[in-house]
């Protein structure tokens, strides 16, 4: 498993490969929209959607854990609004945004609890993006 890279063009953040993607094939880059007219007419629209794929990273407690200090870095770009980030996943790289309409937009959880964990203890993460236009 290769692993997943997250930049904000400065900074990156090297990601476990063993993430799981559960979105990467729930989702259509079609839109479509159905209406009626006064005679009763069918309206299609339909349109293909430049943005807006969702890309949700998860680990569990068996596999893709991080230490805590990846953890604090995307801490930290979860905590700036509208921050352009690009994440490369098996070679291809996306340029998204933090999903932060489903918050929270990051979340991880220690393996095991402590008050005051080192930089290295590991934790698992979810991490909610969505592409943007480039």
């Amino acid at each position: 498993m290769s692993l997943i890279t997250l930049t904000d063009g400065l900074t990156s953040v090297n990601l476990p490969g063993g993430l799981d993607w559960p979105d990467r094939l729930a989702w259509s880059p079609v839109a479509q929209s159905v209406s009626r007219g006064l005679t009763g007419a069918l309206i299609v629209q339909t349109a293909t959607m430049t943005a807006g794929r969702p890309i949700t990273l998860q680990g569990h407690e068996q596999r893709a854990l991080v230490p805590r200090s990846v953890c604090d870095a995307l801490q930290a770009w979860a905590e700036q609004p509208g921050l352009p980030l690009t994440v490369t996943l098996a070679g291809t790289a996306y340029p998204v945004y933090m999903r932060h309409h489903e918050p929270p937009a990051f979340t991880a959880r220690p393996l095991f609890e402590l008050a005051n964990p080192p930089a290295d203890w590991l934790h698992y993460i979810t991490l909610k993006l969505m592409t943007r236009t480039a």
